[in-house]
């Protein structure tokens, strides 16, 4: 039997089941990577070799795991993946593995792999999936194999396909976006950002935060914030976005990553609401939010004046109990250019609001995406407000 046979995999046996190589081959799969990137931790796998042994090994990870047949990555990639596989193979001198000329060829005559629907492949649309964990000692608990037990336990339930959806705790998760691969399609919120993700880590690793409190999101995006908040024990959360289309798309990410949360029948079973909101109209709703939240938003200087407005009327002191917990916001930036965010900082002061740049949460355990590449490049400088009302005591 070849090493790393289907059969072997699913059992997942002692060759694999501490595997950091095929952890990284799948989680770099998830994440859409660059293909040759994928292929790379499949030669591992073989001592450099991309021989029969690490063709199941990749193609397990394609289209036998769980999870890649639930979430599927778009066909755009699986295309790019295929194509660098059967290279690789000729490269190397090896012969094909039967499974993955049959998808490739497939692919090539249908559009569409074992694993997706042919609607799909027109819609240019694909799963993106990652995963959190604590870290230990300054190293992720998932990346080192080490320092927890449960966090073993948590990748070797991933590997062993004991998760069958995505799911998990405050601590520990999978977090799985249906997200446009077209970024003239969809709209800016069908995608994920990276500052929505360092959000994430932010409430995920304080969840006192947001736990107990109503949480008013602003521009929801492809809804992995609000998830977050969700795991984190937010009571009540508003997901608000200008584009119907994303907020749609936002609704469904949420039902999948929390339907345990949804499905229960518990008094602490959350409440969610999805609003169309344009920031210009000040914000209305029935409820005062407690925390309000926003990454990315500062896409454009011009949208500054109207991201204010909105802040203010969400965090007015008007209609709110004197013995409330004084409101506040997080607004997570991708820092692109300085002098727009400086823009953002003066112009809310002067409509009356205490801006402060926070760092994480002092003293607390902190949680982070792993092995996430745009989370942990030097250069792409990512920035927390918290920002409260001046009219506030």
């Amino acid at each position: 039997m070849l090493g790393y046979s289907p059969q072997k995999l699913l059992n997942c046996g002692q060759d694999y089941s501490n595997s950091r190589t095929f952890w990284l081959l799948l989680t770099s799969l998830w994440q859409n990577k660059p293909a040759l990137e994928v292929i790379q931790y499949a030669l591992l796998l073989e001592q450099g070799k991309f021989g029969l042994d690490a063709q199941e090994a990749f193609h397990f990870a394609c289209f036998r795991h769980e999870i890649t047949k639930k979430y599927p990555v778009s066909i755009s990639y699986y295309e790019r993946l295929l194509k660098a596989a059967m290279d690789t193979a000729e490269k190397h001198g090896h012969g094909y593995l039967d499974e993955l000329v049959e998808e490739y060829c497939q692919l090539k005559a249908k559009g569409q792999t074992s694993v997706h629907q042919l609607q799909e492949a027109r819609l240019g649309w694909g799963f993106k999936t990652f995963v959190y964990a604590p870290k230990v000692d300054g190293l992720s608990s998932i990346q080192e194999f080490s320092g927890r037990e449960l966090s073993l336990d948590f990748v070797r339930k991933c590997l062993k396909n004991s998760f069958t959806q995505a799911t998990g705790t405050a601590k520990f998760g999978l977090l799985s976006l249906h997200v446009s691969k077209n970024m003239l399609e969809g709209s800016t919120g069908c995608h994920e950002w990276e500052a929505g993700l360092k959000l994430g880590e932010f409430v995920l690793s304080d969840t006192n935060l947001v736990r107990e409190r109503c949480c008013l999101e602003l521009g929801c995006g492809a809804g992995a914030l609000a998830v977050c908040v969700l795991r984190a024990g937010a009571r009540h959360v508003i997901c608000t976005d200008g584009d119907a289309g994303a907020l749609e798309n936002c609704r469904q990410n949420i039902e999948r990553n929390v339907s345990e949360l949804l499905a229960s029948q518990a008094p602490t079973r959350p409440r969610i609401e999805y609003q169309q909101l344009r920031w210009e109209d000040g914000w209305h709703g029935d409820a005062s939010p407690s925390v309000v939240l926003g990454a990315d938003l500062l896409y454009d200087p011009g949208v500054i004046p109207s991201l204010v407005e909105i802040l203010r009327s969400a965090l007015s002191p008007k209609g709110r109990l004197a013995v409330e917990r004084r409101p506040f916001a997080l607004i997570a930036t991708t820092v692109r250019n300085d002098s727009t965010v400086e823009s953002f900082v003066t112009r809310a002061v002067q409509r009356g609001l205490r801006v402060e740049e926070v760092a994480s949460p002092a003293g607390k355990e902190d949680v982070e995406f792993v092995d996430v590449p745009m989370l942990q490049n030097p250069l792409a400088r990512i920035v927390v407000h918290r920002i409260e009302s001046q009219d506030l005591p």
